[in-house]
């Protein structure tokens, strides 16, 4: 790492240090700053379409069988929503796990890509997945630095905000990140097919799911199907949907104090008895206890996926 990319570190992790609140911060809508002064316990979240910039720390996500570590001057792409497992894995009072993340506005990559040229293309490039893990790019570090200088510059940031913003999403498109940010936009590859699948089931989890009309809206075959979303996702459709159907059944049992047969009924579960077996699977504990035992840890769900 060079001398100016270590500087820009250093000076990320100043502004993550003292300005990290739970919740967004304002200047950038969808954006938000983690930090956290020890390591988590795995926490099941479901990751939304974003980029993070890491600045200090090691975290460690898992989506279905696959298992991806990532620190400081590490940047990562999240292009779908999907459920995954989340610790933080090296943080300290003394050192703490200092991270940030911006969400992915399509419409504005669309704009920005109209006026970039298409790219030569590459040979036989390799489908990706969605996530994309990446050495940090200067430039890309730099214009979040700026960003995140507002936040010591309140009557600067109405004005510069939405330029840092198209200069933040430029990056990732003329950058490392660059074909698997062209790819969300551009919808073309089994990656966007399998998006498609995968956001049909993120809208409708509590409906049947059938595999067959599932490979239709993605232009698939059934086995294309299985074997693109298990090579995209790490699941299976069903495992993804089941995943899914967990996650929103504990939030709404964390918020709404809902008994669980009730919640399992709600989001597709025709069985309290395997609601209950598949939450204790997933989560470790059966519905009341964990839910409990979060309410005691307090902030325990505070982090996202990054």
């Amino acid at each position: 790492m060079d001398t100016r990319t270590t500087l820009a570190l250093d000076e990320l992790s100043d502004l993550i240090h003292r300005h990290a609140r739970p919740g967004e911060f304002a200047a950038f809508p969808g954006a938000m700053l983690v930090r956290a002064d020890r390591p988590s316990p795995v926490v099941s979240v479901v990751a939304e379409p974003m980029f993070c910039l890491v600045s200090q720390g090691a975290k460690r996500i898992v989506m279905g069988e696959r298992a991806l570590a990532f620190g400081r001057a590490d940047s990562l792409v999240v292009t779908m929503s999907a459920p995954v497992a989340s610790e933080i894995v090296r943080a300290s009072a003394a050192s703490p796990y200092l991270a940030v993340g911006f969400a992915l506005d399509t419409a504005l990559l669309a704009e920005l890509l109209l006026t970039l040229p298409e790219p030569a293309p590459a040979r036989a490039a390799p489908e990706v997945g969605m996530v994309d893990l990446q050495p940090v790019a200067h430039d890309l570090l730099d214009a979040a630095v700026r960003a995140l200088r507002l936040l010591d510059q309140p009557e600067a940031a109405p004005v510069l905000a939405p330029l840092i913003a198209r200069e933040l999403h430029y990056r990732l498109l003329t950058g490392p990140h660059g074909a698997v940010v062209r790819g969300l936009v551009q919808g073309r590859g089994l990656s966007a097919q399998v998006a498609r699948a995968a956001g049909w089931i993120r809208r409708h989890y509590h409906q049947p799911l059938r595999i067959a009309e599932l490979a239709q809206l993605a232009a698939l075959s059934e086995s294309s199907l299985h074997r693109g979303f298990k090579s995209v996702t790490g699941m299976t459709p069903l495992e993804y949907q089941k995943r899914i159907r967990l996650q929103e059944a504990r939030s709404r049992l964390l918020v709404e104090g809902s008994d669980a047969a009730s919640v399992g009924f709600s989001v597709g579960y025709n069985s309290p008895s395997q609601f209950s077996r598949e939450y204790a699977r997933e989560f470790g504990l059966p519905p009341a206890r964990d839910v409990a035992q979060l309410r005691a840890e307090s902030g325990a769900l505070a982090y996202p996926a990054w």
